[in-house]
């Protein structure tokens, strides 16, 4: 999977993310990884055009 998130990076290329929410809701969205490290991801969803830091 690191690959995949490395990929996108260098290549700006969306990654596609299936979402299971915890009442069983699927959520799908196109996302652009913008950074990586140990401690959080920089992600831009393609699809709200928001960015989002998760921790």
């Amino acid at each position: 999977m690191d690959g995949l998130l490395f990929r996108s990076i260098e290549e700006n290329l969306p990654l596609e993310m299936i979402y299971l929410s915890e009442s069983k809701e699927i959520s799908q969205r196109k996302l652009l990884i913008k950074e990586i490290n140990d401690e959080y991801s920089r992600l831009l969803s393609a699809s709200k055009t928001n960015t989002n830091v998760q921790t």
